[in-house]
């Protein structure tokens, strides 16, 4: 197969070259950006709280700053948007807190029920967790 034909899934890599990770990957783009941002919060936060209410309180405060970020990015016409999984996959890791205030705060995903959804579910799994460990 040359390098200009299509692979076997249908993905063109004479189209890809010259994009960005960004731009290829955004999911993993932005979770590579919420892991670090977590991981330099968890880094000073641990030294006050144990580990799980630090997890809770970091991912919280990522949660809402991807809230923030995104919702200001939906204002401009072709902007980078953050993917919707990822805002699910913090709130599911330990965000829910942050998820359900940006939501609020930035009346940002309203209208979408799906959201509302994964952050109750969310908050009653980490409180299970919570209550059996």
């Amino acid at each position: 197969m040359d390098k200009n034909s299509k692979a076997r899934n249908g993905t063109n890599f004479s189209s890809m070259r010259g994009m960005s990770f960004k731009t290829r990957h955004p999911t993993l783009f932005f979770l590579m950006i919420a892991a670090g941002i977590t991981a330099f919060l968890f880094y000073f936060a641990y030294r006050r709280l144990s580990f799980y209410p630090c997890w809770i309180v970091c991912l919280s405060i990522v949660a809402f700053l991807f809230y923030g970020y995104d919702k200001h990015q939906s204002m401009k016409e072709g902007a980078w948007r953050v993917p919707e999984v990822v805002l699910h996959l913090l709130s599911m890791a330990g965000g829910f807190i942050g998820a359900f205030l940006g939501r609020r705060y930035y009346r940002h995903k309203t209208q979408k029920i799906a959201f509302i959804i994964i952050i109750i579910l969310s908050a009653l799994l980490h409180i299970a967790l919570f209550l059996y460990f």
